[in-house]
């Protein structure tokens, strides 16, 4: 099976948002089935396991990477945690992303379950806050999903989400991030303004220190997000996780990320 997967964006309230558009920028307009693409066989795709041959420098087909800005990024390695292997990013306050090209119906495998840990403070060597960044400039863990199909006319409902900029990846109409915030300015809950929009899960430090497992039907979200789309049609192509941007330095761990029905 490939090797694990990640995703870091420059974002944060604000700056997530055009990290994202930035991403979307970056799709491909071809969408057919192909060997480097991950298909639901048995209803289920392992996104992230970790492979124990994960290597962020020789990304396998099917696998894309983006930097965002001229920051510090994101380091992406194997790591045991607390007994779990994982894969972890350490953000230096910057971003990047890396993400799989997936296709399954959003209908028939709807549920997106992952496991993701934040060291506290405490833990972080350099946890000081970085200069020349606001303080609530901090997500410091996120997932990506891109979806395409749904939308009315089979076209995009927002200019980020229909520019191609050459390549491979798989394009999206539509796109969601579940986010762990990095402080009380990125609370829990749905911001469906956002764009893209965006779940935020866990609220800064609060649950850090812990793997915390997640379970999330996007189904439901979608039909939340956009009740007019054709939800039949709807397939994810992209999942990715990520870190960053923060305004502090930030170390996470994810594990674990399957799509299932």
């Amino acid at each position: 099976m490939p090797p694990g997967l990640s995703l870091v964006h420059r974002s944060g309230v604000g700056l997530l948002a055009g990290a994202l558009l930035a991403l979307c920028a970056c799709a491909s307009p071809e969408h057919t089935a192909n060997a480097d693409v991950a298909m639901g066989a048995g209803g289920r795709i392992t996104v992230v396991g970790p492979d124990p041959d994960f290597d962020a420098a020789r990304l396998p087909a099917g696998w894309y990477a983006l930097e965002v800005g001229g920051d510090a990024g994101t380091e992406f390695s194997l790591a045991e945690k607390q007994g779990v292997l994982a894969l972890r990013l350490e953000n230096e306050g910057g971003g990047a992303l890396l993400g799989r090209h997936v296709r399954a119906p959003l209908l028939a495998m709807p549920y997106l379950r992952w496991g993701w840990h934040l060291e506290s403070v405490g833990e972080q060597p350099q946890g000081q806050l970085l200069p020349d960044r606001p303080a609530d400039l901090s997500v410091p863990l996120f997932l990506f999903v891109g979806f395409r199909g749904g939308a009315p006319g089979g076209q995009p409902a927002a200019d980020w989400g229909n520019r191609a900029a050459g390549g491979n990846k798989p394009r999206f109409d539509r796109a969601l991030v579940l986010a762990w915030g990095g402080n009380a300015l990125t609370p829990v809950g749905l911001d469906a303004a956002s764009a893209p929009p965006r779940l935020v899960l866990h609220e800064g430090l609060r649950d850090a220190g812990r793997w915390a497992m997640e379970v999330v039907d996007l189904s439901q979200l979608y039909a939340r997000l956009w009740p007019l789309d054709r939800m039949g049609d709807a397939e994810v192509v992209f999942i990715a996780t990520g870190a960053g941007p923060t305004s502090h330095r930030s170390v996470g761990y994810v594990a674990e990320v399957v799509l299932s029905k």
